[in-house]
């Protein structure tokens, strides 16, 4: 298996309350990224605590559609919205 390293690196990943989005978060949280997900639905909340407490990551929870440009902007900011 092939490690990465994302220490000190902050990854943005959509549509992440679920499925691959979700897993997607979990897998860059575990290689130690800072993380802001990101998803349209409730759900985004719950995968956050899942991902921090699986992986330990730190990071924001964002509700909101990147295709809203407010949104959009506040990832990638880092600023929680929820």
């Amino acid at each position: 298996m092939v490690g990465f390293d994302f220490r000190g690196r902050r990854v943005v990943v959509t549509g992440a309350s679920r499925g691959i989005g979700e897993a997607i978060g979990l897998a860059f949280g575990a290689a130690g990224a800072d993380l802001t997900i990101l998803a349209e639905d409730e759900g985004i909340r719950a995968a956050a605590d899942r991902i921090a407490r699986e992986t330990g990551a730190a990071g924001d929870a964002l509700r909101g559609a990147t295709s809203k440009q407010g949104a959009a902007r506040a990832a990638r900011a880092g600023r929680p919205r929820l």
